[in-house]
């Protein structure tokens, strides 16, 4: 990050990385995306899942290798090493990495004002959320609502508050909106007739546990993909 970042992260509680991943990745990324919201889907409507709108793909991490092979772009680029030297100051690790797709007219669970941390870290640097703006973030399509210092007050606003002081993220696809896990945020009605997708990923302290566990969950993906080669090898003959 830059310096001008660092400081808008530490004085307001958020800043937008301009230009961060090309549209070569991001048009990988929105494909392997749209894949991945219609199998989650189906597997939230067999599990009776308490999830009840489309575009909520969580932890699809897993789901397809180029969100895998798109964390090593991020890692290539320096961007996590960034984030442990300018905020934690420490080793951080991925927390968590989802998908959402903010659907015309279909608010989900994340349009509730809401923090993604149980409990209060003060200034103790524990976690923060990067947003991946896969698609262009506009007014009108439901860009973030994020209120600015909410990281340096403990107690949570009221609705009336927060949408008097809040502002919205905009920028475009590509840029990276990085904040304070401490920040009230929501996210805004999609008003146009389009998909507005975003990759939302946590980076925290290493000692934070992971709302899953994708060390294990990685192995058993590559496992179940050598398999499932030697099965199609014996069924098909060399």
């Amino acid at each position: 990050m830059k310096s001008v970042n660092i400081k808008e992260l530490n004085d307001q509680g958020y800043t937008i990385i301009r230009g961060l991943v090309k549209d070569e990745w991001l048009d990988l990324l929105r494909n392997a995306l749209d894949k991945s919201f219609i199998e989650h889907r189906e597997t939230q409507l067999v599990n009776n899942n308490d999830i009840t709108t489309n575009g909520v793909a969580l932890h699809v991490l897993l789901s397809d290798p180029i969100f895998l092979k798109f964390l090593e772009e991020l890692q290539t680029k320096g961007f996590f090493k960034s984030l442990s030297e300018s905020f934690f100051k420490s080793n951080c690790i991925i927390n968590s990495f989802s998908g959402l797709d903010n659907l015309p007219n279909q608010p989900n669970f994340s349009s509730i004002v809401h923090r993604d941390l149980r409990f209060y870290s003060g200034d103790f640097p524990i976690m923060l959320n990067c947003l991946l703006m896969v698609d262009d973030f506009t007014i009108e399509n439901g860009g973030t609502y994020l209120l600015p210092f909410s990281h340096l007050n403990e107690s949570k606003p009221t609705d009336e508050e927060f949408f008097k002081n809040a502002i919205q993220a905009v920028g475009n696809k590509g840029d990276m909106l990085v904040f304070n896990a401490n920040v009230w945020h929501s996210s805004a009605p999609n008003t146009t007739q389009y998909h507005r997708r975003a990759i939302p990923i946590t980076v925290s302290r290493s000692f934070m546990k992971q709302l899953l566990d994708y060390i294990y969950g990685t192995i058993f993906m590559i496992f179940v993909g050598v398999l499932l080669a030697f099965v199609y090898i014996y069924a098909k003959g060399f």
